[in-house]
């Protein structure tokens, strides 16, 4: 921005010229640039959102009840409920 400022102060009738038309066409490419750049961090955001889900699922099948069931006894035999664990 400054830079075409000064080009304009030093040359008012600079509007029509190449040196200002590149100047335009280099911000539309950094605002692209940034556009994509955030269209894949946003992309990026939802996969790894859409894994977590797919995790939690995973985790929370009936496939794995029985599991739970033996995980949480077996804690229940080394640390007791009411001692601070985070699944009282």
């Amino acid at each position: 921005m400054e830079s075409v400022v000064r080009m304009m102060a030093r040359n008012p009738k600079a509007l029509g010229t190449k040196e200002l038309r590149l100047r335009l066409e280099a911000i539309d490419a950094k605002v692209e640039q940034v556009l994509d750049s955030e269209r894949e961090r946003e992309d990026l955001v939802r996969k790894a959102g859409e894994i977590t889900k797919e995790i939690v699922r995973a985790l929370t099948s009936a496939d794995l009840e029985g599991t739970w069931v033996q995980i949480k006894q077996r804690l229940d035999e080394i640390v007791p409920p009411t001692e601070g664990r985070i699944d009282k």
